[in-house]
């Protein structure tokens, strides 16, 4: 798990907006954030996991990629730069670009299931990406 949380981590740096990109323990959930915005957090979520044979386990998970970017400017559709207020659908758009089918070491490909929005009171906006993908371990 951890060799295929560190290359979507590698894959979402090539993404030059993102100013931070790390596993998701947190972050967002501090009053100040210790990040910087636009922010991908990346996660382990759900596993499934059925017995083959002997040691050999295929599994079904569940990746989630956080995104988050700073709303501390006016987005209305009179003020200037209104465009700004559908700047994470670009984002999502582009980490879609680089993780769908995204394939290496023991899982066979990732594919997008979900997106929800997070809503909060803080100056932030947040959605959530679910990528699922299929396993094979042998201990």
């Amino acid at each position: 798990m951890k060799e295929s949380l560190l290359l979507i981590q590698h894959k979402l740096a090539e993404i030059p907006e993102f100013q931070y990109i790390d596993k998701n323990w947190g972050q967002l959930q501090f009053e100040q954030p210790p990040v910087k915005f636009p922010v991908a957090l990346i996660d382990f979520d759900e596993g499934k996991y059925q017995q083959v044979s002997g040691a050999w386990q295929d599994g079904v998970a569940i990746i989630t990629v956080v995104l988050a970017i700073d709303r501390s400017r006016p987005t209305s559709y009179q003020s200037p730069g209104n465009d700004d207020s559908y700047y994470m659908f670009d984002l999502i758009k582009k980490v879609h670009e680089k993780l769908n089918t995204l394939q290496a070491g023991i899982f066979e490909g990732l594919y997008r299931v979900g997106v929800r929005r997070t809503y909060s009171n803080r100056s932030f906006e947040e959605y959530t990406l679910y990528y699922q993908s299929v396993f094979n371990e042998y201990e």
